[in-house]
């Protein structure tokens, strides 16, 4: 749940967890690529865009390593990497053709990608 200019605004992601396949608990911390993400609007570099998929990226050329974005961010969904001093965060394996990593290894199908 997102807080915005006095409402709430649920934030859905493009990835869900289908919880109690195969009888196991999955907790998972997943970007949801906000409309409106705070994360983004608060970073001072400008490392933090969306690009033409509508995904939120960081760029790592960019990021000063500065956290706003980690704090700024609702879901907890952004990691800091201490030997690069930069942050990361889930970006749907844009670089891989057959689509995010964690959808195709769960190893009981709990990982959906939603269109």
């Amino acid at each position: 749940m997102v807080h915005e200019q006095g409402k709430s605004v649920l934030q859905k992601a493009r990835l869900s967890i289908h919880r109690g396949v195969a009888d196991r608990k999955v907790e998972m911390t997943i970007c949801r690529h906000c409309t409106n993400p705070k994360c983004m609007d608060n970073c001072p570099t400008g490392a933090m865009n969306r690009n033409e998929s509508g995904t939120v990226v960081i760029d790592e050329d960019i990021c000063n390593g500065c956290g706003n974005c980690k704090l700024n961010c609702p879901f907890e969904a952004i990691i800091y990497i201490e030997d690069r001093n930069k942050y990361q965060k889930c970006d749907f394996c844009i670089d891989r053709k057959a689509g995010p990593a964690c959808v195709e290894v769960c190893p009981v199908g709990a990982i959906v990608l939603k269109g």
